[in-house]
Order: C-alpha cells, then structure tokens, then sequence
C-alpha cells in the first residue's frame, strides 16, 4: 500500500483560534483519509490548537519575514524539498492530475 501525505500550507493553523476556523473540524476528516499529515504555516502565535496524532507541525516557513519575496527565496532554497513533495505527488497521482491540479 502506498503512504498516503498531506502537505497542507495554511497562513496560522494550528496556531492561534481565529485564522482558519473550517481546518479545525477539517482536520479531523483528514486525519482519517491520510496516514500523515504535516501541517506548514506561516504563521506562528502562542497558542496551538489540538490536531490528530498523525499531524506534523513543520515551522519551514515561519522563521522568515511575512513578504512573499522572502517566501520565494525560501522556497528556493529548500527546492530539494519542494521536488521531494512534487515527486511524490507524481508518483501517487500521475502527471496528469498533478499538473491539473
């Protein structure tokens, strides 16, 4: 069986309780259809909502400056990364919807 991820970029979420509200119950069904869920916002406040077990938080792009120019340098740099994702989702979905979507 193929792993099932989740890459799911959010400007707060889990952070905080007013950005993002729909994610809090969203989060639940997810945490059902996928083995692993890792969570990257851009954001970060003091409070952190409750997520599943199989949600990771990865603060990626919470160490940089809210400019999206500062976004895309940092994209640059971790483009190994990014390919990484796109790999994946290729090889679970194809190029086709990839690329769709």
């Amino acid at each position: 069986m193929e792993s099932k991820t989740l890459h799911l970029f959010t400007a707060e979420f889990p952070y905080g309780n007013k950005s993002e509200p729909f994610l809090e119950t969203e989060i639940e069904f997810l945490a059902q259809k996928f083995e692993k869920i890792n969570i990257y916002p851009s954001t970060v406040t003091s409070s952190v909502r409750s997520i599943p077990e199989n949600c990771e938080i990865n603060n990626l792009f919470t160490s940089i400056s809210a400019s999206k120019k500062s976004k895309i340098l940092v994209l640059v740099r971790h483009l190994m990364f990014v390919f990484k994702v796109l790999k994946s989702e290729i090889k679970s979905k194809g190029w086709r919807t990839v690329i769709k979507n």
